[in-house]
C-alpha cells in the first residue's frame, strides 16, 4: 500500500505572516514539495513528518521552519533569513540527506527534547551550509562519514548551545607513527580545548555517544582496551619555535613526561595543532584508527601571532575542508607562503634518528611529496602523498616566517569549502591548485647513490610569479639531505634551497639553476616524473661540458665526486646547439697539462677572448682575458691547483669550446 503524504505542488506557494501546521500520519506520512515553496520572514511553519524537497522543488525558508522528522533535499534549498529548527518531540533522531548533496540554511537550531534524544544526523557525503549561526540546545549535530558543516558569515564565532557537534577523522593506527592534528571543535562553554576532553574513541564510526579517548603513560598506545588508549608521551604542540631548532627544540608537552597528569601548557586554541601517535604497535602503515571529535563547532575568525624567524604548528580549525590557496592569499604577507605536512612511514621504533618521515610541501604552485628528513640516519624511503588544495578536517601543518617579520595569521569562514576527501583533498594518515596563475607544471625526481629521493616541482605562471623569489609560489626546503637536488634563485641575497619554484611566463630561451649536493661519489640521477599542460622537450644543461640531456627521452645520470655543485646544472628548454651558445669542435684547439702548466695550442691562430678553468663542482679556479697572453700559437697558463679533473672553457671568435682534462 502506498504511504499517504501531503503533496505541495503549486507553481508558487508563499507562506507569509502565519502560524501554519502541516501534519499527516506520524508513522507513514510525508510532505513533498515539487514546485516552489517560500516561507516568508515572520512565518512559523511546522512539518510534522518526513519532508522531501524533490529534484524539481525550490524551497526558500526565510521564516521559522520546525521539523519533527527527516529532511530530504533532492532539489534547491536556500535561505537569506530565518531559522531551520530540528526540534522533534516524537523522534529521538532526525536525518538530513538527499540527492542534491547539499543544503543551505541561514540559522540552524538542533533542539530535540525527547528523553534520551540523539539529535540530527547529516548523511555521509552531504554538505550542510549555514550562513549564520549554529545553535545546539538539546541533541547533537552528528556529521556522518564524509559530511561537513560550512559556515559562511564573516567576523567572530557566534555559535552557542549546551550540546555538541560530532565529526570523525582517521589517523595512522600504528603506535610508532605521528599524526599532525587540529581539532574542529572546542570545549563547550570555553574558547579553547584539551585533547583529552574533545577526542573520542571512534572505533565504531558515526556514533552519537562515543566514549572519551583513553590515556596511557607508557610509550605505546593500545586498541586492546575499551576505549582505545593513546600515549600521553607523544602529545605535543609547537608554538613559535625557532627555525630548524633540531630534535625536540620548541615542542611543548601536553602532559608531564610519562604520566597522566596534564601539563601547565595542556590547553590549545582553535587553529593550533598538536601531534599524537596511534593505538596499535603492530599495525601496518595503511591501517587506520577512527577518532571522533566532540564539542562546540569551530566557526568564524581565529587569529594566531607568528613571530619573526619562527615555526608554528597550526591546522584546519573547522568541521569542513579549508582552501589552502585562500589561506595563503589571506596571509602570505606574514609568513613564507608554503604549508608543510608531516608524513611518517618508518619502521616500528620510537628512536628519533631511526624514524622514516619528512615534510611534504604545498603552495600556490602546487605540492610535492615528503623526502626523508636528514635527521633520521637509519630510516629509509620517501613520502607518497602530494598535498592538495583542500585541507581536510583535523589536518595539522607547519607554517614559517623566515622571509617575513611574522604577524597575525588569520583563519576565517571565507577559507572554508565543502570538499570531500579525494583527488583534491588528502589527509596525511597513511593538487592540482585551482590558481589560474599557474599555466604549466614540471615534476622532477632526483635519486642519489644511496637511494635517497627528492621530488621537485617547477611551474610557469601567467606572470603572477617571477623568476625571483615570490612568497606563496616558491617553497623552501626545510631539510636539505646529504645527497640532494634543489632550485635556487635570488631571494634578498640568500639563494636558499627550494623544492618548489614558480616562475614567470614561459620563455624557451630562459634557464633555471639547479644545485646538486653530492654527499657521496657515484651515480646521481634526475628524471622527469610528469608534466601538466606542457608538451615541449625538457633538458638538463651541464654548463661545464656544454651538453644538454633530454629528460623526455630518458633519465639524466652522471657520475660525480662528492661535493656541492652550485653552478654546473640548469633546467633548460632547448638543446645545447639551439641555445644562445656557439659551440666549436676540438679541431681548433688542443689543451693538455704539462708539469705545472696548462698548454693550449692554437694552430689556426683563432682570436681568443678568454680562458676559464673550472673544477667539477662548477667553481671557477682560474680565468684570463689578457689579449697579449691569448693571441699566441701556444698559450702557457701557470696552474698550481691540486691533482683532479678540470674543465677548460675557451671563448673565441668561432664560439665556445669546453674540454675536460685531468691534472695528474
Amino acid at each position: 500500500m502506498n504511504k499517504p503524504y501531503l503533496q505541495i505542488i503549486p507553481k508558487y506557494l508563499v507562506l507569509v505572516n502565519m502560524l501554519i501546521f502541516l501534519t499527516v500520519c506520524p508513522i507513514f506520512g510525508q510532505i513533498v514539495n515539487e514546485g516552489t515553496l517560500v516561507i516568508k520572514p515572520g512565518t512559523n511553519v511546522f512539518f510534522g513528518d518526513h519532508f522531501t524537497n524533490t529534484n524539481t522543488g525550490v524551497f526558500y525558508n526565510n521564516g521559522s521552519l520546525h521539523l519533527q522528522a527527516n529532511f530530504e533535499n533532492d532539489g534547491t534549498v536556500t535561505s537569506t533569513d530565518g531559522v531551520t529548527l530540528f526540534d522533534s518531540t516524537i523522534h529521538d533522531s532526525q536525518l538530513l540527506s538527499g540527492d542534491a548533496g547539499t543544503v543551505q540554511f541561514y540559522n540552524l537550531v538542533v533542539n530535540n527534547t525527547l528523553p534520551g534524544v540523539k539529535g540530527l544526523s547529516v548523511a555521509d557525503g552531504f554538505g550542510l551550509e549555514v550562513t549564520h549561526r549554529v545553535i545546539l540546545e538539546s541533541g547533537k549535530l552528528r556529521l556522518m562519514g564524509n559530511s561537513q558543516l560550512v559556515q559562511t558569515h564573516s567576523g567572530e564565532d557566534d555559535n552557542s548551545g549546551y550540546s555538541s557537534l560530532l565529526v570523525d577523522q582517521q589517523g595512522a593506527k600504528n603506535a610508532y607513527r605521528y599524526n599532525y592534528w587540529s581539532a574542529p571543535v572546542h570545549t563547550i562553554g570555553e574558547t579553547k580545548y584539551q585533547v583529552q576532553d574533545i577526542l573520542k574513541d571512534g572505533t565504531s564510526p558515526d556514533r552519537y555517544a562515543p566514549p572519551a579517548i583513553g590515556l596511557i603513560a607508557t610509550p605505546n598506545g593500545t586498541d586492546a582496551t575499551d576505549p582505545v588508549k593513546i600515549s600521553t608521551r607523544w602529545l605535543y604542540k609547537y608554538i613559535n619555535a625557532p627555525l630548524n631548532g633540531g630534535n625536540g627544540v620548541g615542542w611543548i608537552s601536553l602532559f608531564d613526561l610519562n604520566t597522566l597528569n596534564p601539563s601547565a601548557e595542556n590547553s590549545l586554541y582553535p587553529a593550533e595543532g598538536y601531534i599524537m601517535k596511534g593505538t596499535n604497535a603492530t599495525a601496518v602503515y595503511a591501517d587506520q584508527q577512527n577518532y571522533s571529535f566532540e564539542g562546540t563547532p569551530n566557526n568564524g575568525l581565529y587569529t594566531i601571532t607568528l613571530l619573526d624567524d619562527a615555526e608554528y604548528l597550526v591546522g584546519n580549525p573547522y568541521p569542513s575542508a579549508l582552501d589552502a590557496d585562500a589561506f595563503i592569499n589571506d596571509n602570505s604577507v606574514n609568513f613564507d607562503g608554503t604549508l608543510y605536512f608531516w608524513e611518517h612511514w618508518s619502521t616500528n621504533t620510537h628512536v628519533y634518528v631511526a624514524y622514516g618521515g619528512g615534510y611534504a610541501a604545498y603552495n600556490l604552485t602546487g605540492g610535492v611529496v615528503a623526502p626523508l628528513h636528514p635527521n633520521f640516519s637509519s630510516g629509509t624511503g620517501t613520502g607518497s602523498i602530494i598535498p592538495k588544495q583542500y585541507i581536510p578536517i583535523g589536518q595539522g601543518f607547519l607554517i614559517r616566517s623566515e622571509t617575513t617579520d611574522g604577524g597575525n595569521i588569520i583563519f576565517q569562514n571565507s577559507q572554508r569549502v565543502f570538499e570531500k576527501e579525494g583527488s583534491q583533498s588528502v589527509f596525511f594518515k597513511r593538487e592540482t591548485s585551482s590558481a589560474s596563475a599557474i599555466q604549466a607544471r614540471i615534476r622532477l625526481d632526483y635519486t642519489a647513490p644511496d637511494g635517497a629521493d627528492r621530488s621537485l616541482l617547477f611551474a610557469f605562471s601567467n606572470g603572477t610569479a617571477t623568476d625571483q623569489f615570490d612568497r606563496g609560489y616558491d617553497g623552501k626546503m626545510i631539510e636539505v639531505l646529504s645527497n640532494d637536488l634543489y632550485f635556487t634563485m635570488e631571494d634578498n641575497g640568500r639563494h636558499d634551497p627550494y623544492a618548489i619554484q614558480g616562475a614567470g611566463v614561459f620563455d624557451e630561451n630562459k634557464s633555471y639553476p639547479l644545485v646538486l649536493v653530492a654527499g657521496q661519489s657515484g651515480n646521481h640521477s634526475i628524471a622527469l616524473n610528469s608534466t601538466e599542460n606542457f608538451d615541449m622537450p625538457i633538458y638538463i644543461l651541464d654548463v661545464l661540458t656544454l651538453t644538454t640531456h633530454d629528460l623526455t627521452t630518458d633519465d639524466f645520470v652522471i657520475n660525480l665526486e662528492a661535493g656541492t655543485y652550485t653552478n654546473r646544472f640548469k633546467l633548460v628548454f632547448k638543446p645545447y646547439d639551439a641555445l644562445d651558445i656557439n659551440p666549436i669542435g676540438e679541431e681548433n684547439f688542443h689543451v693538455y697539462f704539462a708539469h705545472d702548466e696548462i698548454i693550449l695550442e692554437n694552430p689556426n691562430l683563432k682570436e681568443i677572448t678568454s680562458i676559464e678553468v673550472f673544477n667539477t663542482l662548477g667553481q671557477l679556479v682560474y680565468r684570463t682575458d689578457e689579449p697579449e697572453q691569448l693571441q699566441n700559437e701556444v698559450v702557457n697558463i701557470p696552474f698550481q691547483q691540486a691533482q683532479a679533473t678540470y674543465f677548460i672553457r675557451i671563448t673565441s671568435e668561432v664560439g665556445l669550446n669546453a674540454t675536460k682534462i685531468i691534472n695528474y
